[in-house]
């Protein structure tokens, strides 16, 4: 799972902040001595409160949001193929039975058919993957990153969609 490498559950900061605010209350304290004490004492609860406290919760909604419409857009492309495959509408039946009966074999030759089938038996795994990433508290950064991944791989299959749909066109055309 390479594209979602660098999106494990790290809800903590990095150690080194802490390790900078306790060396400047330390210098605080041993230039001021009780002013410094006090100082600190502010400091240290301001800093906790600004990092207990992120304003940017609704950000974090947004983005989550936004990484489950994604994936509503890959289930989307699989409820059509789905709908192609075993629909019983007379469209769905024409479909595959007369316009593009090699759409449905998943061992076809045919290039665009094949990478669409490779990327159809994948998103079923991914969207679980990508579930069980959002149920696990995640930064900005990693909700955007897990968004830009989301929107590829939706993007992609959207594509193999279409191209796999003309191929097969063309495929019983000839």
């Amino acid at each position: 799972m390479p594209e979602f490498a660098g999106l494990e559950s790290s809800s903590r900061l990095p150690w080194w902040p802490y390790l900078v605010i306790a060396l400047s209350c330390c210098v605080l304290i041993w230039l001021l001595k009780t002013p410094g004490i006090f100082l600190s004492i502010i400091l240290f609860i301001a800093i906790y409160y600004m990092i207990d406290h992120r304003p940017n919760s609704a950000e974090i909604d947004s983005l989550r949001s936004s990484v489950i419409l994604s994936v509503e857009d890959i289930e989307d492309i699989e409820a059509q193929y789905n709908r192609f495959a075993h629909g019983s509408d007379t469209s769905s039946i024409a479909d595959r039975t007369l316009k593009r009966p090699e759409l449905l074999n998943t061992f076809s030759t045919v290039p665009e058919i094949e990478s669409f089938h490779y990327l159809l038996s994948n998103s079923d795994r991914f969207i679980q993957r990508v579930r069980l990433h959002l149920n696990t508290s995640l930064n900005t950064s990693q909700l955007e990153k897990l968004l830009d991944i989301t929107d590829q791989r939706a993007s992609q299959l959207q594509q193999a969609w279409i191209d796999a749909r003309r191929a097969a066109r063309r495929y019983t055309e000839n």
